[in-house]
């Protein structure tokens, strides 16, 4: 192991070696920088490890203190490398197809739209974290609705005994011979 590879692990009071560097290698630091170390090879290859952990605990304390910049910083330069992967896709999908390399151009355009799906997927996120949704509760206590006349949701009135439906009154079905029509002298007295 390099010592750019290496990184000061702390022991506790009354833990041990083993469960020192278990709680080490464990953190979430830690995997995030030997992940992102081995990403960077060739970039950041002479930063050690401990220092890429120590930057880490930093951002998080000024996450902890609510200073979201960093994340802010690193979504838009995300949306502009995926920007840079989806032109140079293009590009490489343009030479190939003035090449007659159809099969190359293809998957070079299908690489280049999911990179450009992806840029799109960021650019909503920096959208919806810093223009969130209005969240609207309505609350009506003494609610008045108006409705414009219309001729088919006429209102009867007493006098008219005008009928809601347009159809006419019809005799009792024969599915259910024991349920007639309702006769005049069965119907209340007040209109």
């Amino acid at each position: 192991m390099s010592d750019e590879e290496r990184m000061e692990i702390v022991m506790l009071l009354g833990e041990t070696e083993t469960q020192a560097c278990a709680r080490a290698i464990m953190h979430p630091f830690s995997t995030g920088a030997v992940t992102a170390a081995k990403f960077r090879k060739g970039f950041a290859q002479d930063i050690e490890l401990g220092g890429q952990v120590d930057e880490l605990k930093r951002q998080l304390k000024q996450i902890s203190e609510g200073d979201m910049s960093r994340g802010d910083e690193m979504m838009v330069a995300q949306a502009h490398t995926l920007d840079a992967v989806f032109n140079s896709l293009m590009c490489k999908a343009s030479i190939n197809m003035e090449a007659g390399h159809f099969g190359a151009s293809q998957a070079y355009l299908s690489q280049a739209f999911k990179a450009q799906n992806q840029c799109r997927n960021v650019w909503e996120s920096i959208s919806r974290i810093k223009n969130p949704p209005l969240r609207q509760t309505n609350i009506a206590h003494n609610q008045q609705i108006n409705n414009i006349e219309n001729p088919q949701s006429k209102v009867l009135n007493g006098e008219s005994h005008e009928r809601l439906e347009s159809a006419t009154q019809g005799s009792a079905s024969s599915i259910n011979p024991t349920v007639e029509t309702v006769d005049t002298i069965y119907r209340a007295k007040d209109g």
